[in-house]
């Protein structure tokens, strides 16, 4: 099926990002590298995204490129995944992170040394290659006024034409949303507005939102069965 056009520029939103950078350096600076920093209510909450995110994936031999990755820590979830179903697999999946706080890049690289992490905005300037998996756990919710869901929209068509197998991510929102105010920096989307795009890309589509109150998750895979990359992330560019 065609995709619905979105007519997104950053140019529009370039203030609005800064800004939103900002509060998360500033956050951190008050935080460190605990999960405050990065804005999420509680440890378990940020631990339950991470397990609705992946758990209907196969990550086994796969690239997988976590966009908005803070500190890196879907990882645990991912090796828990992996350490499950793959136990005898020695390296079962590969894996980089990118994120536009350098603070929290300059952490992940620290807390897990094994894996590789790239400060970047990847909606703004993606990598040329493609990824297995794409993750994107909470950097679709800041407002971003009446360009949010263009934003929103144009970032899930880059981050889907760019995977091989699946892209997996969540957002705030729900249906009908609760009443978005023009100061808070979290915009609530209507859950099945983003529903109704997503499978103007794909009809295979999984949509889950029963698991926190005003959230949602949903993983979109490619209509097709695609061969696992032999690319590694040593050769993103």
């Amino acid at each position: 099926m065609s995709a619905l056009k979105t007519n997104f520029s950053y140019n529009k939103i370039k203030e609005q990002f800064e800004k939103m950078v900002l509060r998360y350096k500033r956050k951190f600076r008050i935080y460190g590298w605990s999960y405050k920093a990065l804005r999420w209510k509680t440890e378990e909450a940020m631990i339950i995204r991470h397990q609705e995110l992946i758990k209907d994936i196969d990550i086994s031999g796969k690239t997988i490129l976590d966009v908005g990755c803070g500190f890196g820590d879907i990882i645990k979830t991912l090796e828990q995944k992996a350490k499950k179903e793959m136990p005898t697999t020695p390296r079962p999946f590969q894996y980089l992170g990118v994120d536009v706080v350098t603070e929290f890049i300059n952490v992940a690289k620290k807390k897990y040394p094994k894996y590789k992490f790239s400060k970047r905005n990847y909606f703004e300037k993606p990598f040329k290659r493609n990824f297995d998996i794409i993750l994107c756990c909470g950097a679709l919710n800041s407002n971003f006024g009446e360009e949010t869901m263009c934003f929103r929209k144009n970032a899930i068509k880059t981050m889907f034409k760019r995977c091989n197998y699946a892209l997996s991510f969540n957002m705030a929102g729900s249906y009908p949303p609760p009443q978005n105010t023009q100061n808070s920096t979290i915009y609530f989307a209507n859950s099945l507005e983003i529903l109704k795009y997503c499978l103007s890309l794909t009809r295979k589509v999984i949509f889950r939102h029963h698991y926190r109150r005003n959230e949602f998750t949903i993983v979109m895979f490619k209509q097709k069965n695609i061969q696992t990359s032999e690319t590694t992330i040593n050769k993103t560019a």
